[in-house]
């Protein structure tokens, strides 16, 4: 999938849930996810730090050519 500001997107499901999500930024810009559940977002081994949002958003900051991943936290 394409997102808006330049992200591709690739999404795994198992049993009907997310299992886990890799986001490739184009343009380092903010990435701004909604989630109904908890996530982590990695790049590479390394955990990121994310902000969250009253609306169920959760935004983080990218650099061009990066992939990260989000997963569900157990």
């Amino acid at each position: 999938l394409r997102a808006r500001d330049g992200f591709e997107v690739s999404l795994s499901w198992q049993a009907d849930q997310l299992t886990q999500a890799e986001i490739t930024s184009d343009n380092g810009a903010l990435c701004a996810v909604r989630t109904d559940e908890p996530i982590q977002v990695w790049q590479g081994d390394e955990l990121l730090a994310t902000s969250a949002r009253a609306d169920g958003i959760i935004e983080f900051q990218t650099t061009a050519g990066e992939t990260y991943t989000l997963r569900p936290t157990q």
